[in-house]
């Protein structure tokens, strides 16, 4: 079993060498329509994905964030980058503010940290 991004295991699967069980996110991923999500597989809390992000350290004027949040937002909904980006990772560019990316990220913590603690896995620095 693996679990990877779809453009990292697209040659594996052309090729026959694997088979695709389930997708994750809310619908099915163009590249593979009649794969299931996890979620209509069965496994509806199954929710991992992979994301890229841009930060800015702590005390950047609004500004500036904004400016550059705006700017590669429209870079990546380009049809252009869209193509590329989703023909060579197979993944679907989003873009965004930086007050979405704020909530996103505080999401994904605490989703992270109610699965790591239902595990009882615990993050020790030495």
């Amino acid at each position: 079993m693996l679990v990877t991004a779809i453009g990292v295991g697209m040659p594996s699967l052309k090729a026959g060498k694997v088979r695709v069980l389930a997708v994750p996110g809310a619908q099915r991923h163009r590249l593979l329509p009649d794969v299931p999500t996890f979620s209509e597989a069965g496994f509806p809390d199954f929710d991992f994905r992979a994301w890229w992000g841009l930060v800015a350290p702590a005390g950047t004027p609004a500004e500036a964030i904004n400016k550059v949040a705006d700017e590669v937002t429209k870079y990546v909904k380009s049809p252009a980058f869209a193509d590329k980006f989703g023909t060579i990772y197979a993944l679907e560019p989003i873009g965004g503010t930086s007050t979405e990316m704020a909530a996103f990220l505080k999401s994904d913590r605490e989703r992270y940290g109610r699965i790591l603690r239902a595990a009882n896995i615990r993050l020790d620095n030495p």
